[in-house]
């Protein structure tokens, strides 16, 4: 209890300029996450003598840095709710982005929504004057950092002190120091190559269509910007359309609303059947499988969920797998938060709130867009087409989905059913609604 604790091999960071290090963990009193040159096999010690730092203590963050014997604080924020959250399983994350010579930390996901504290040394460091190098321009300043040889202005130095942070040759190594609090710590690091340096956008377009005001406005992603897994799953699902029949009278949609809104129809019924899963009627909707389990993802992976006007989802997440989800009928509200939290809060931070209409596709992966609430906020019911698919690299292949259920303190897990396949589901609407237009009155002309 209340020990010191630092890493015994500390990880080489994916890539020496830059990466993003999710740290999860509970029961903390103190925490430090290191940037490094130094490793142990160099240093032979328990913890490096030169490091760009992430403090953070309770209702407390900084950003430290080590050279030599001294240590500094480049910046430091005290307020209620930016440091250490002791009682809860949290997720600390902490962007080093080399090339832009910044740092970030937040909470959860690695989002704008989320950071908690930035510092760039160009806008904000001033060079010390123990380090006896002059001060010197922002771009200037980054040119030494990059330190090409023979590129070296007359009379500047090639390098700033503090610089061999962003030596681009030179190896970065991670260090996590913690001090023990009161219960059992769990504790675990992911790394990511890329820095948070923007949002990247929820909808995606395809990139095979898209013209120069797509490109430059940025306002959705593109298809081939996505990653592998994600990429994948929409060249399957982006051009899916709901309706099946080439009878204009009988179409998929008019069988489904039918079947919703009438009592002792399949749909009506079976809503009513689901009613307190997770909530009252509003919470519920209809999942339809299609195709085989792959064991790629979580349950079957492709789904498709039907949604009556005025119902949602909990809040939940999807097992860190990555989706995609195209809307084929109506429109979707989703309203994007944060990571849960084990216990989960009482008012869960809202982060985004955006629709999907018809044709739109909108993406999520392990760190982007993951926890969500769908509702339909629409006269129509909405219908959606959602497939799951695991990371290749993902080697923990998490069985369901955790979300905030009612009455309770800590994350639930929904083990994904089926209500029908689509082969039964179709047959049954459409049967319903045959026997609907052959019972009805033609309307005369």
């Amino acid at each position: 209890m209340n020990q010191w604790h630092t890493t015994p091999k500390p990880p080489q960071l994916p890539d020496n300029r830059q990466g993003l290090l999710f740290y999860t963990t509970t029961h903390l009193n103190r925490l430090r996450i290191m940037i490094s040159p130094d490793d142990q096999l160099v240093r032979r010690s328990l913890e490096p003598q030169q490091y760009l730092a992430l403090e953070v203590r309770q209702n407390q963050a900084s950003f430290l840095m080590k050279l030599g014997n001294e240590e500094k604080c480049l910046k430091q924020v005290d307020i209620a709710g930016v440091g250490l959250e002791s009682d809860k399983e949290l997720t600390y994350w902490y962007s080093y982005d080399g090339v832009g010579r910044t740092l970030k930390y937040g909470k959860g996901y690695a989002m704008e929504e989320t950071t908690l504290l930035t510092f760039n040394f160009d806008k904000e460091y001033n060079v010390p004057t123990e380090y006896n190098v002059p001060t010197s321009p922002p771009v200037k300043r980054a040119r030494a950092a990059i330190a090409i040889e023979g590129d070296e202005e007359e009379g500047e130095p090639d390098t700033i002190e503090h610089n061999t942070f962003f030596n681009f040759d030179t190896r970065k190594y991670v260090w996590i120091s913690y001090l023990d609090g009161d219960g059992a710590n769990k504790s675990s690091l992911i790394m990511q190559q890329s820095p948070l340096t923007m949002n990247l956008p929820p909808t995606v377009i395809n990139s095979a269509k898209i013209n120069l005001f797509d490109l430059n406005d940025g306002f959705s992603m593109l298809s081939s910007q996505l990653s592998p897994t994600c990429k994948e799953l929409y060249d399957t699902v982006s051009n899916l359309e709901l309706e099946t029949e080439v009878n204009p009278r009988l179409k998929l949609t008019d069988a489904i609303r039918y079947s919703i809104l009438n009592k002792g129809c399949a749909l009506h019924t079976r809503l009513i059947e689901k009613t307190g899963a997770f909530g009252g009627i509003e919470t519920t909707y209809l999942r339809v499988t299609l195709g085989i389990d792959r064991r790629n993802g979580i349950g079957i992976p492709f789904v498709l969920e039907i949604w009556p006007s005025g119902h949602r989802s909990a809040i939940h997440n999807h097992g860190n797998t990555c989706a995609i989800i195209k809307v084929l009928h109506g429109s979707i509200n989703i309203t994007v938060f944060n990571r849960l939290t084990n216990p989960t809060p009482e008012q869960p931070k809202i982060i985004k709130k955006f629709d999907a209409n018809a044709g739109q596709c909108t993406w999520l992966d392990p760190n982007w867009y993951q926890t969500h609430k769908l509702t339909n906020i629409r006269e129509d019911f909405c219908a959606t087409i959602q497939c799951y698919q695991y990371m290749k690299a993902d080697r923990v292949h998490y069985p369901g989905f955790d979300f905030i259920a009612p009455q309770k303190d800590e994350p639930d897990i929904f083990y994904p059913d089926s209500d029908w396949s689509f082969d039964e589901f179709q047959a049954i609407v459409l049967q319903e609604y045959r026997e609907y237009l052959k019972n009805s009155r033609p309307i005369p002309l």
